[in-house]
């Protein structure tokens, strides 16, 4: 490719960047950002990896293509060499070339079957993006009733608080025996309290009920809007369609990368949506990898917040 000298460096190696394909200008970005010592997007790493990743299949898979057709081609001479047969004699069987073929493929197959015990499919993506979207939506749901039963709970308790706070100015000056509440209000404070109670105990037993055969009591794991346990996950999948009960635990396990047996429904969307982009199969190791990258940012961004909010703080003492 030919480039001007009038070009500076910097619009040479745009320029240059901008003819290699996809998977090489990615990583070409990435190797000269960190040498330049700029923060490298682990997003665009991600992306960078799972195109190297979707590359390294294809050829893997070209090998083994082009392993079986030489064997194909290495049994088939020998097919020919047996074929002639002296006159007046009958045709025998090809029993042994047959079984030389037979063992000739076999030696493969373990290496696909394990490699594809260990992939986690389109398909399979899909599912899981299907389970996250139902426990999100039961999530958001339970969540909007517990705040709005909090709502409830504090009008009751300010009502209160507000009826003592008036009694309390008015038996300063010996007035406080002309104001009493009504037996209607009171009746109608204990039926809103018993309601509270009743509404706070139905909703205790839906969480209940969704974490039912998921997690023993004797765990007490707490789970938040965005938090579900491991075992929420696989029911959820299995609601969606049938997947073996051992796909469902070695993808489980890739996605609890810290082994807390909880998952954060925000991450797992986010490996959804980059694997969905690329449109490749990856590993249950490679899930783990992209969990725990996703985790280390989260923390890095928390820090920086709390920094931050610290900061904010001590500005506003100062002033």
């Amino acid at each position: 490719m030919y480039l001007p000298d009038t070009l500076s460096p910097a619009d040479q190696l745009k320029s240059t960047l901008q003819t290699l394909p996809e998977i090489v200008a990615k990583e070409a970005q990435v190797k000269v950002a960190e040498v330049e010592g700029e923060q490298v997007d682990n997003k665009a790493k991600l992306e960078a990896t799972l195109q190297e990743e979707a590359a390294i299949q294809q050829e893997h898979r070209e090998k083994e293509l082009q392993k079986r057709s030489e064997a194909a081609k290495d049994v088939e001479p020998e097919r020919v060499v047996a074929a002639p047969q002296r006159p007046g004699t009958e045709p025998q069987p090809e029993m042994p070339d047959t079984v030389l073929q037979s063992e000739t493929l076999k030696d493969t197959a373990p290496v696909l079957e394990g490699l594809k015990e260990e992939e986690i499919t389109k398909e399979e993506i899909d599912i899981l993006s299907d389970a996250c979207s139902k426990l999100q939506e039961q999530k958001k749901s339970l969540t909007k009733e517990k705040e709005e039963l909090e709502l409830l709970k504090e009008d009751v308790q300010d009502y209160s608080e507000d009826l003592q706070e008036i009694k309390k100015e008015l038996s300063k000056t010996g007035e406080e025996k002309y104001v009493e509440e009504s037996k209607a209000s009171k009746r109608l404070t204990k039926r809103v309290q018993q309601m509270i109670g009743q509404i706070d105990g139905l909703i205790s037993q839906l969480e209940m009920d969704q974490q039912a055969g998921k997690l023993a009591p004797a765990n007490g794991m707490p789970t938040g809007e965005n938090v579900i346990s491991v075992a929420e996950l696989i029911n959820a999948m299995k609601q969606v369609r049938h997947i073996p009960e051992s796909k469902l635990t070695s993808l489980a396990a890739a996605l609890d990368e810290n082994k807390d047996g909880k998952v954060n429904i925000d991450d797992l969307v986010k490996v959804i949506e980059l694997v969905d982009k690329e449109d490749v199969h990856i590993s249950t190791s490679q899930v783990a990898e992209i969990v725990a990258t996703l985790e280390k940012e989260e923390k890095v961004e928390e820090k920086e917040k709390a920094k931050e909010k610290a900061e904010k703080e001590v500005a506003e003492v100062k002033s």
